[in-house]
């Protein structure tokens, strides 16, 4: 009999850089998230951003003024998607970094920049959003709009999920919703 595959965690960083750091690190954060982005299609942008903030939000409110918390949280799922989608944020919070240490406040204000963008302009289809580059709009995006409105569907119970399996974690550690300020 094999050996049980543990079980997937998310990797929660404490703090928030700030100044110039806190500026580096957000942009740089940024930049990863959508150069990732850029190379998935818009069936797979939707639900990744949905599924890493729906879990990024809630353990972020919890744990933002706890004092000592556990550096990881085992996140019960036996989805291949969503343990790939956790390895990927835990990746991506480490790599997205410039002047400072990984920081989950970032991280979800990267994520939640990420989920406005592409309810406004759609999917994330070009590497350089400077002023003489090509430009994120809907009409770029190549989707109509009711493709538009139903990958926003997916995000949103994507994130649902995400939130529920996060809320459970953080119930089975002990750390409830009064801990909240």
């Amino acid at each position: 009999m094999a050996p049980a595959k543990p079980s997937p965690a998310f990797e929660y960083h404490a703090g928030q850089p700030t100044g110039y750091a806190g500026y580096t690190d957000y942009n740089a954060m940024r930049w990863d998230l959508n150069d990732d982005l850029v190379e998935r299609s818009p069936q797979a942008q939707f639900p990744l951003i949905g599924f890493a903030l729906g879990v990024v939000e809630t353990v972020h409110e919890r744990l933002r003024n706890a004092g000592s918390i556990p550096a990881k949280i085992p996140i019960a799922t036996t989805d291949t998607w969503e343990g790939e989608t956790l390895a990927w944020m835990n990746a991506l919070q480490r790599n997205g970094v410039d002047n400072a240490d990984p920081s989950t406040s970032n991280f979800h204000s990267a994520l939640r920049d990420a989920a406005d963008r592409l309810g406004k302009e759609g999917p994330r289809r070009f590497r350089n959003a400077q002023r003489s580059g090509p430009r994120e709009s809907i009409a770029t995006s190549g989707l109509t709009p009711v493709e538009l409105s139903a990958l926003l569907e997916v995000m949103d119970d994507q994130r649902k999920r995400g939130a529920a399996l996060a809320e459970a974690a953080l119930d089975h550690l002990g750390w409830t919703a009064t801990l909240r300020p």
